[in-house]
């Protein structure tokens, strides 16, 4: 559900840019750092993709700032 208490502009989900900034990867995982920036609440965010793979398939995910 978006806020429309703004009016019409607000009745649409927020738009981002997302740029990756670093890659790493530690002896269970991999680990995808993404800038994201835009009119979403709070302007910017950084945020951590840690990730394990089995048979080349997404065993596990976890997104946090």
């Amino acid at each position: 559900m978006f806020d429309t208490s703004q009016g019409p502009k607000r009745n649409r989900p927020p738009s981002c840019t997302v740029a990756p900034l670093s890659q790493e990867t530690d002896t269970a995982h991999y680990i995808a750092t993404h800038h994201l920036e835009g009119d979403l609440p709070g302007g910017t965010v950084d945020l951590h993709y840690r990730f394990a793979l089995r048979d080349d398939l997404v065993e596990h995910l976890v997104i946090e700032p």
